[in-house]
């Protein structure tokens, strides 16, 4: 079946409409509201918004680089659901953005080339360092050839932002299932209950 200019059109219109959001994005952002939108108001908190953020896979990490300065503009003590998924897109154009710069910094030929695995653990850092204690079993599950040959492997950007969004997701699923704590939040708790039970009964 021939893609014409005409279907080309019709996507982009849809895309358009969504936002520049995929249907399944878009989907996930408004669920997101919803849930933290406790009591149907329509709108939502600024202090629940960074809740909702996280939730949605950004702002994961006290030391990453990705940070949108999302009260810009802002007048009201709220944000509407259409004030919400713009501040989402803002995240996710920035996100994709030091993608591109972090990748470029770090692939041969100064940015023109692949990058080498040997090098994503410092790409990871910098873009998020919670990533680095997931990335070796998201490449294991999904990109096995790249994990079995180490660090003679390199990819290029579109493999680069698979293994990101892999690292992303995970880090974000441990976080809802943590009641939205950061994995720093968690290590934190851990160590002052380890020091208020000497004897490790876990009670």
């Amino acid at each position: 079946e021939r893609f014409t200019f005409s279907c080309f059109w019709k996507a982009l219109e849809l895309l358009r409409h969504r936002a520049g959001f995929s249907s399944a994005d878009l989907k996930e952002a408004k669920d997101a509201f919803r849930h933290f939108d406790k009591y149907k108001t329509g709108v939502l908190s600024t202090r629940k918004l960074p809740h909702a953020l996280r939730w949605l896979g950004f702002m994961l990490g006290a030391h990453s680089l990705e940070t949108v300065d999302w009260r810009k503009g802002l007048r009201q003590p709220y944000v509407t659901q259409v004030e919400f998924l713009k501040i989402v897109q803002d995240h996710t154009d920035a996100g994709l953005e030091l993608m591109r710069r972090v990748f470029r910094g770090l692939a041969v030929q100064n940015g023109e080339g692949p990058m080498r695995v040997s090098k994503l653990p410092a790409a990871l850092k910098l873009l998020n360092h919670c990533y680095l204690g997931d990335y070796q079993a998201w490449l294991q599950s999904n990109m096995p050839e790249m994990w079995l040959q180490k660090g003679s492997a390199a990819f290029d950007f579109h493999h680069f932002r698979q293994i990101v969004t892999g690292c992303r997701t995970l880090a974000r699923e441990r976080l809802r299932r943590n009641c939205g704590f950061l994995d720093e939040e968690v290590a934190m708790l851990r160590v002052h209950f380890q020091r208020h039970d000497p004897t490790g009964s876990g009670c």
